[in-house]
């Protein structure tokens, strides 16, 4: 059993088929469908009714992958909850790789995984129609392949990087403004000569553009102007800058407000690209001339994404509890009931995600063996950092907007709570510290 547990083949299939079976739960169970989910569905049946992609609103990406499974399954919901609970899983491996690609052990590779694997938010997830679940995948497969274009170049490592990327862009267009400094790290700490890099870069963008061109093109003979993805990008700005936005979705998320009654009479009867740029505008606006209240809010809103404590109960109880978690029903005792259960792993999953943020600092000041290790911890913390603050100035961001974020939170994290015990343990004098 000793050598059994060392056998990276057997730990991995363990976590694997232990993601899975906790994500199955979930899957199987009734999820009440509202809001984005219903919307999402709504464009995958459109989609293969041929009506085509009817919505001013979504990105491209998961109503297509929606479609897709309802095209071979009679529009069942079940299966693309099923189909989640399998990416979730393959997810934790994807990690696991990703981790001992940066550290080359199995010790600091093996916790990311598992707590990918076990992480409730991506657990619970499963069972909703989030773009979310497949942004995650496709991010991570996209490092993946940057880490191994890394240590092996190769043209095929490149083109996954470009599709990965292009794809993730087109579910959600947070992360696009970081394929520049992605292509600037890879000019900065490739192994190759300059005149390699220069082509390593210019495959990789060309690749993304190729996966983002279809999509931009169809933007264009659809609103007449170039838009990446969707419409709604000025709408959502605005409201994310503005205080009565944020106020209304602090007071109750079911009222909230996109923008004011005289606002939106200002836009009636401008095509979506006008309306878009118009939004852009007024957002722009507002910021010159509330700078205070703008920085205020940024700093709200920076707190609110990372959400380091629980809830409080009674506030999100009709709103959240009844809708966003799953009905399991063998949770029917008074002792053991689905609240109860559910504020329970909410205290429990934030103390252990503050020891993972924590360690995510912690881990910068250890000390990295190698240069590799330097250059590709200083990717993800770049990553985690800037696009997070891209999400903050963008939008109201909660919780699930940077739910794609966490895998790599996990990832530097444990690796600065693994050397700040070896650090500890081999100050006392133990020698099996490391």
């Amino acid at each position: 059993m000793f050598r059994l547990f060392r056998n990276e083949k057997f730990i991995l299939i363990l976590i694997f088929f232990a993601a899975l079976s906790l994500r199955m739960v979930v899957a199987l169970s009734p999820t009440q469908l509202y809001s984005d989910d219903m919307d999402y569905s709504n464009i995958a049946k459109g989609i293969i009714d041929g009506k085509g992609f009817v919505s001013d609103v979504r990105h491209p990406v998961y109503p297509f992958f929606i479609a897709l499974i309802y095209m071979f399954t009679k529009s069942s919901i079940l299966a693309v909850k099923i189909t989640q609970a399998f990416l979730g899983a393959g997810l934790s491996v994807i990690v696991y790789f990703i981790s001992k690609s940066i550290f080359k052990k199995i010790r600091l590779a093996l916790v990311p995984g598992i707590a990918v694997a076990l992480y409730p938010f991506f657990i619970i997830y499963t069972g909703r129609l989030f773009s979310e679940n497949l942004q995650i995948f496709l991010m991570a497969l996209c490092f993946l392949f940057v880490l191994k274009n890394y240590d092996t170049p190769g043209l095929k490592n490149k083109i996954c990087i470009g599709v990965f990327f292009g794809l993730s862009v087109l579910t959600k267009a947070f992360v696009a403004p970081f394929l520049p400094l992605l292509l600037l790290w890879m000019m900065m700490f490739s192994k190759q000569l300059l005149k390699y890099r220069l082509k390593e870069v210019f495959i990789v963008l060309f690749v993304v553009l190729l996966t983002l061109m279809p999509w931009v093109i169809r933007n264009y003979v659809v609103y007449r102007s170039f838009i990446l993805t969707s419409p709604l990008g000025g709408e959502c700005f605005y409201a994310g800058n503005t205080v009565q936005f944020f106020d209304s979705g602090l007071k109750d998320p079911q009222k909230l407000v996109m923008a004011d009654a005289q606002t939106y009479k200002e836009t009636e009867g401008l095509l979506p690209a006008e309306r878009n740029k118009y939004f852009y505008k007024k957002a722009f606006s507002y910021i010159i001339h509330h700078p205070k209240e703008t920085i205020k809010l940024q700093s709200i809103k920076l707190l609110r994404l990372w959400h380091l404590w629980p809830d409080n109960p009674q506030k999100v109880k009709v709103y959240s509890m009844a809708r966003s978690y799953p009905d399991i029903t063998i949770l029917r005792s008074d002792f053991l009931n689905r609240e109860k259960l559910i504020n329970s792993v909410k205290i429990f999953y934030h103390l252990c995600y503050n020891i993972f943020f924590a360690g995510m600092f912690f881990g910068l000041f250890c000390r990295l063996s190698e240069k590799q290790e330097k250059a590709k911890i200083l990717l993800l913390f770049s990553f985690v950092w800037v696009v997070s603050f891209i999400i903050i100035f963008a939008y109201m961001g909660g919780v699930r907007y940077r739910l794609f974020l966490d895998p790599y939170v996990f990832i530097m994290g444990w690796y600065g709570i693994f050397y700040s015990i070896s650090y500890l343990f081999n100050r006392a004098g133990f020698k099996g510290g490391k």
